[in-house]
């Protein structure tokens, strides 16, 4: 990158012995002066507003997977094998027949 003009005379007053103009700047010029703050219940939601991630214990809102852990937990494996075939099914999902009927 080119110098400055700034910058060219600064270092010309240096060269010639008189007093850099850097070193009367105040020390505040090098802080960061912006005031930081931990982020609130409000930004924490709003970073995840739109990104949909699925829950860890499955609870997305899916109408057929709820129904399917219901069945799993109320009827016996013969009812729920049954039942699922007709809810796979219904989900347009690939029913592999052989695995259930064993």
């Amino acid at each position: 990158m080119a110098k400055s003009k700034a910058k060219k005379l600064r270092e010309k007053l240096s060269r010639e012995g008189k007093i850099n103009p850097e070193l009367k700047r105040s020390p505040f010029v090098f802080a960061d002066m912006r005031t930081r703050t931990t982020k609130t219940k409000k930004d924490h939601l709003y970073q995840f507003k739109h990104k949909n991630h699925q829950s860890q214990n499955g609870n997305d809102g899916s109408f057929f997977r709820n129904l399917k852990i219901w069945l799993m937990s109320k009827l016996d494996i013969y009812h729920y094998r049954s039942l699922l075939t007709v809810l796979l099914e219904h989900d347009n999902r690939p029913v592999i027949r052989n695995n259930l009927t064993k």
